[in-house]
């Protein structure tokens, strides 16, 4: 029996990780109706008219819930370290140091990553119905406040995902497979718990090239500048293609560019590391 319990323990803490992530959002979403649905409910408004509303209502203040959830994430991982009477920093995999040899380097993937899968979602010929939802997924994140929007995509984001998916999860996931496939399977659920369809999968891919650098430095902190960089140069694009131009010639030239410094920078880190072993299943 103690055996089952210690089996199971990775597989639930996945699970864990997984729906923290997912039911935070939904509490932050009922928290977030609460504060401001007041002036919406009016003795003539349908049932269907008000539901309706509330969630145009869900959507103009789609940041706001992201705040409020991570909030909660972090709570909840408080709570959870103090019961097992471990330090925070120990508990979410944060106390292990990387140097800054490691996290330029993963700075920069971060960058380069990001200008290729930019110029990937509108060169390659997804299917229309995944980029309408995906560019009202990416409108949602758009509010009133553009310095709650980069709070929330640009810092608050990644850390909490690197700290559940590269850090509770991966770790959970190397306790039952090799560390290889523990990458990939953190990345594939990494997509997975992203809105529309085309969001899954440069997100699934995107987790998996998080997954390897975490596997390759066995630290967070590089995966949390890579990440950070990341969301953060994806408003660059816009303003430096205009000033450049969008003709072939300038997307090809970016296209190349930013596969070659992404493969580089990833080079260098495999060059500078020796990859840890994978962490032993708690007691």
């Amino acid at each position: 029996m103690l055996m089952q319990k210690k089996s199971l323990k990775p597989l639930l803490t996945v699970a864990f990780a997984t729906m923290l992530l997912l039911l935070s959002q939904t509490v932050a979403g009922v928290i977030v109706i609460l504060l401001h649905s007041g002036g919406l409910i009016q003795p003539d408004v349908s049932f269907e008219e008000l539901d309706r509303l509330m969630l145009e209502e869900l959507t103009a203040r789609q940041t706001e819930v992201l705040l409020i959830s991570y909030g909660i994430v972090v709570l909840v991982l408080l709570a959870v370290a103090a019961r097992k009477k471990r330090r925070f920093l120990e508990y979410t995999g944060l106390s292990r140091p990387a140097g800054i040899s490691l996290i330029v380097p993963a700075a920069v993937a971060g960058l380069a990553a990001s200008l290729w899968s930019g110029i990937a979602i509108g060169l390659f010929p997804w299917p229309q119905s995944w980029i309408d939802s995906y560019a009202e997924a990416a409108s949602a994140l758009e509010s009133a406040s553009p310095v709650l929007d980069a709070l929330a995509v640009c810092l608050c984001g990644p850390i909490i995902e690197e700290i559940l998916f590269r850090g509770l999860i991966y770790d959970a996931f190397c306790a039952m497979i090799p560390a290889g496939l523990a990458v990939i399977f953190q990345g594939v659920l990494f997509g997975s718990v992203h809105g529309s369809n085309l969001w899954m999968v440069y997100a699934g891919l995107m987790g998996c090239l998080l997954g390897y650098v975490r596997k390759r430095t066995g630290s967070l902190w590089p995966t949390i500048a890579l990440h950070i960089v990341y969301n953060s140069a994806s408003y660059l694009w816009d303003p430096l293609f205009e000033w450049t131009g969008e003709s072939d010639a300038v997307v090809a030239a970016f296209f190349v560019g930013g596969a070659v410094i992404l493969l580089a920078a990833v080079s260098v880190i495999q060059r500078r590391t020796v990859p840890p072993q994978p962490p032993k299943p708690e007691e």
